[in-house]
């Protein structure tokens, strides 16, 4: 690991004892549902790094499946084998590679292995016999989709051009449905079925502008299938599509971006929101739609973020509910719910309660931002007298904050420092229109949002001359900009994997991201005008506030260099600038040694600025 300008550090590191019980603390999410329900495939990082381990429905002991230096970023079982398909990449560098474990043990086996290319695994047919997968093999840019026989071992390109994403197979796969990033329009999908028979490739959803139309679940015949779209509207409501029409309808109006997820029997259909980013779940009838009952969730928190990876799965008859959820005071755990009128929830795995007793709610604040537009944010407040503050952006854009288990902020309120987690213009789940309202040229609004819920904190009940900027990818961009374009606002920042140049980000990105990330951020050949103003690199010399730089060696997505060049300018101007760079990380911190040695000095730094 690389260390720059850090004076007065030991080379042994910072540590805190209640931040590394609340990291060492086992976060599990639920990768995939065996075809009778009865066990899971479970990603854990008992071991400091996610692997994958089988767990049955019913709760009980954790048995391990792969036993990897590097994390395992999905796994799915092989239906009527005893084998299971993982995608695993090298250092973070998100040329993920396919090999299949058997649940009875022995070495992992290459299945789609070409160590320079990109694979990201999609979906195993129920019969087991199809493998749907994508690969930048062909050109190094774009995101094709390929099906492997499992027969006669031979593989098969269904789908060339644009930035696909395996949905999923119909249950009698013979279609192939697939998400295709739209290069046109900021956070837009078209939802594509390929028929495997004869090659034919249809548009679920015809459009003249900016849509989404994803996460089809399908009805157990393969005559149809509900998923979710924008279409024509504001929100993401519920859709149905018929095979034998080509035609689709909504058939459920709602006031959130919603999803839905069918049982195996199609009979019931679990449909899932997020109310000012909490979330919520209706059990409906899967034929009518007409709502059956709400189902309650233990304490604040959500386990999803749209659309919902993985799905939540449903028994056949209804009655259960397999999630990943995490609330404040829990980490991501595997949930049973029983969706009847007086079910119950159980966590399928011990729970490790390591969070003080006396952790605080988040208050769900709404402001008014500079022109007018409402905007919430998150206030953790701690009892102590007038709190310093630690603003936390989160990244995307298209993404947005939502109650969790994070052991940093944990960490911080238990310090004495409140936190604010905006959901600025930009952020999903309050619409096509709010999500769009920071494209391109209107990047700099969302900035100024974040001043806006600085200058609110003066009535909350914290400090606000003494206020911190923190954020990680876009959000580390966020945290830059702020500092930067409003110097005089913030007493120090820390960037992780953060933007410097939007130029330099556009230019230097992996080829394949670079297509849709302009889509969102501006063009180099026509906004470049425009990417250069909005770049904190371009005003780095009106940056004073101290700065830490968090970095993976291998980011594929926002290469080190942006923040090795922004460190270097800052140094030279006498700012007070550390950076962190980790080699075996990519695009963040995946494995907890490394959370273990960045986060006791992100916490460290913020109390020297904050003067805690």
């Amino acid at each position: 690991m690389e260390r720059l300008n850090q004076p007065g550090w030991e080379d042994a590191g910072v540590t805190d004892e209640l931040l590394t019980r609340l990291l060492e603390a086992r976060s599990s999410v639920i990768a995939d549902v065996a075809a009778d329900g009865s066990e899971l495939l479970v990603r854990c990082d008992d071991t400091g790094s996610l692997q994958v381990y089988r767990l049955s429905t019913r709760g009980g002991e954790l048995t391990q499946l792969t036993f990897l230096h590097e994390p395992v970023a999905a796994a799915r079982y092989i239906p009527h084998t005893d084998d299971v398909v993982v995608a695993v990449d090298r250092g973070g560098n998100e040329n993920y590679q396919l090999w299949v474990v058997d649940v009875n043990g022995g070495e992992p086996r290459p299945l789609v292995v070409e160590e320079t290319i990109k694979h990201d695994l999609g979906d195993v047919s129920q019969d087991g016999k199809l493998i749907a997968f994508t690969s930048t093999q062909r050109n190094g840019i774009d995101i094709d989709v390929y099906v492997l026989d499992r027969a006669d071992g031979t593989t098969r390109s269904v789908l060339e051009g644009g930035w696909n994403r395996v949905e999923s197979f119909s249950p009698d796969r013979r279609w192939l449905a697939v998400a295709r990033l739209d290069g046109s329009y900021a956070l837009s999908d078209d939802l594509l079925l390929v028929d495997l028979e004869t090659n034919e490739v249809r548009t679920v959803v015809a459009r003249d502008g900016p849509g989404t139309a994803i996460a089809p679940t399908w009805y157990p015949d393969s005559s149809a299938f509900l998923f979710s779209t924008d279409a024509g509207r504001d929100i993401a409501s519920i859709a149905r599509y018929d095979i034998a029409t080509s035609s689709w309808r909504f058939v459920l109006e709602t006031e959130w971006d919603s999803e839905a997820a069918l049982s195996s029997d199609g009979r019931s259909v679990l449909v899932v929101h997020a109310e000012n980013a909490i979330t919520r779940l209706q059990l409906r009838d899967g034929a009518s739609l007409v709502h059956i009952r709400d189902i309650a969730l233990p304490g604040i928190g959500t386990g999803f973020a749209l659309p919902l990876v993985p799905r939540p799965y449903l028994s056949s008859d209804g009655s259960t509910a397999l999630l990943s959820y995490t609330t404040t005071a829990t980490p991501l755990t595997p949930l049973r719910l029983d969706t009847s009128e007086f079910g119950t929830s159980a966590p399928l795995l011990p729970i490790d309660h390591v969070v003080p007793d006396d952790l605080v709610t988040p208050e769900l604040q709404t402001i008014a931002s500079f022109d007018g537009e409402q905007v919430t944010y998150f206030l953790y407040r701690p009892p102590a007298e007038n709190p310093p503050v630690v603003m936390v952006v989160h990244g995307g854009p298209e993404a947005r904050f939502a109650p969790r288990y994070d052991p940093f902020i944990i960490r911080l309120v238990a310090a004495g420092i409140a936190v604010v987690a905006p959901n600025v213009r930009g952020s999903a789940g309050w619409g096509r229109r709010f999500v769009s309202l920071d494209d391109r040229r209107l990047r700099l609004n969302s900035v100024r949002d974040l001043t806006a819920v600085r200058e609110s904190l003066a009535e909350r009940g914290v400090d606000a001359t003494r206020v911190a900027v923190i954020g990680g990818s876009y959000g580390g961009y966020m945290t830059l900009a702020a500092l930067a374009f409003y110097p005089d606002l913030w007493a120090a920042g820390i960037a992780t994997v953060g933007i410097s140049s939007l130029v330099t980000f556009l230019e230097n990105t992996s080829p394949y991201r670079r297509r849709v990330r302009e889509v969102e951020y501006g063009f180099l050949d026509t906004d470049r005008d425009f990417l250069i103003e909005a770049s904190p690199m371009t005003h780095v010399d009106r940056i004073r506030a101290p700065l830490m730089l968090i970095h993976g060696a291998n980011d594929p997505r926002v290469p080190v260099g942006e923040a090795r060049q922004l460190h270097a300018s800052l140094v030279a101007r006498g700012v007070d600038s550390e950076l962190l760079v980790y080699e075996d990380e990519g695009h963040g911190l995946a494995k907890r040694a490394n959370r273990l040695d960045a986060l006791p000095r992100m916490l460290a730094f913020l109390r020297k600025n904050l003067d805690v």
